[in-house]
């Protein structure tokens, strides 16, 4: 089960960058594909808590790397709200723009997690 899951974070983190590419080039406009990688990190981040309170093995997968990722998206999260203020309701996808601040860090924890999972994965 842990290396499953950590061939899935591995996939998760390159995810991350790619959204943080795709989220830069938008100049910070949310693209459904953007809001299908939101999505998904949270499923990722109930994921990870599921594996800490199942782990039988916590000697093949450190607990902080599953901590790592629920608290990058409960900061993010609280950071997001703070630094996008209120959205107009009527306000499509396209209006709504993220600071490049968010596209930055989101890309950098991404390349983190990736390669401290293929370390654990392939080096632990």
């Amino acid at each position: 089960m842990i290396t499953y899951y950590l061939y899935y974070s591995i996939a998760i983190g390159v995810g991350q960058i790619i959204d943080a590419v795709q989220l830069h080039r938008n100049e910070g406009r949310a693209t459904p594909m953007a809001v299908v990688f939101s999505l998904l990190e949270f499923v990722w981040a109930v994921v990870s808590m599921w594996v800490i309170w199942t782990a039988d093995d916590t000697t093949s997968l450190p607990m902080s790397y599953p901590w790592m990722f629920i608290v990058y998206v409960a900061v993010g999260t609280v950071w997001g709200m703070f630094l996008m203020g209120p959205v107009d309701e009527d306000a499509s996808l396209e209006d709504i723009r993220m600071p490049p601040m968010v596209a930055i860090t989101g890309g950098a924890f991404g390349a983190v997690y990736m390669l401290a999972g293929g370390y654990i994965l392939f080096f632990r």
